[in-house]
């Protein structure tokens, strides 16, 4: 009877020393798992970082684009990601009027909304020469989409008149001023 007191007396003491060597070894872990978090956190691992810039050696020209290069800003974001225009009405009547001395503007960006899509564009000249450009539409929300093709002009919401252009002003919706800020046009080669 002692041997057998004896065996189950080795066997819970070796089931007590294993399970406490567990214990520790968990801790270990932990504690080394803790020190390595707080390693990567005091480093700044895991922030997010700017994007690397592009190699410019996988273009085939060897140019770079803005667009894919450019920095994001929220009024890009909203202009690249997020579209308010469901429909796009591009049979609505358009003038460009060239309110520059530059020679064939106006028609440099008749041709540019029609490869877009726009079906009635008529061109004219302004009357008085502009520094920045404009839309004027004559009612509320309609052509809002050429904000994105002409961002840097200013919008109003009004009449054009006779006084202002050499050109047509009857039934036409959207007249569009192009001044000095849009005043180059490409010279084909």
């Amino acid at each position: 009877m002692g041997k057998e007191v004896k065996k189950k007396s080795t066997a819970k003491l070796f089931f007590k020393s294993f399970m406490k060597g567990m214990v520790v070894l968990l801790g270990i872990a932990l504690l080394a798992l803790g020190a390595y978090l707080g390693v990567m956190l005091y480093n700044g691992y895991g922030t997010k970082t700017a994007p690397p810039a592009p190699n410019s050696e996988v273009f085939k020209d060897g140019k770079v684009d803005p667009l894919l290069t450019a920095e994001p800003t929220e009024e890009v974001t909203e202009s690249i990601y997020v579209s308010q225009f469901t429909t796009i009405d591009f049979g609505i009547s358009i003038n460009v009027i060239n309110a520059t001395d530059t020679s064939g503007l106006a028609g440099y960006w008749k041709e540019k909304l029609n490869d877009i899509g726009y079906t009635k564009i008529e061109t004219s000249d302004c009357n008085y020469p502009l520094e920045k450009s404009k839309i004027v539409i004559t009612e509320e929300g309609i052509a809002a989409e050429l904000k994105e093709i002409f961002p840097k002009a200013t919008w109003e919401v009004g009449k054009v008149t006779e006084e202002d252009i050499y050109g047509e002003t009857e039934g036409v919706k959207v007249f569009i001023f192009i001044g000095s800020d849009y005043d180059e046009v490409p010279r084909e080669e």
